[in-house]
């Protein structure tokens, strides 16, 4: 998943739209909670790319990626790693 520029450094490139709402979600589901990486490839620049997989208390894992799309602050593309018969998530900018 690419995930749009957050930084707390100063002198940096500002966030991008959509970054801090994307980081805030994200910590709170997976933050201090056991989580399952998947890993799903490697792409042209040796980029891991890996499902996020965190319990929420149920017995079925929930999906980080699903998360973020279901918010808006996500999309999914298509191709990426391997071939194009991927599905991948990406961070909108729209936010």
């Amino acid at each position: 998943m690419h995930t749009p520029i957050h930084t707390h450094n100063p002198g940096d490139v500002a966030p991008e739209k959509g970054a801090f709402a994307a980081r805030t979600l994200s910590e709170s589901l997976v933050l201090n909670r056991d989580v399952r990486l998947v890993l799903q490839g490697v792409d042209r620049n040796n980029c891991l790319f890996a499902e996020v997989k965190y319990s929420n208390g149920s017995n079925e894992p929930q999906d980080l990626a699903q998360q973020l799309v279901q918010q808006g602050l996500a999309k999914v593309c298509w191709g990426g790693v391997g071939d194009s018969t991927n599905i991948h998530v990406m961070l909108t900018p729209s936010m």
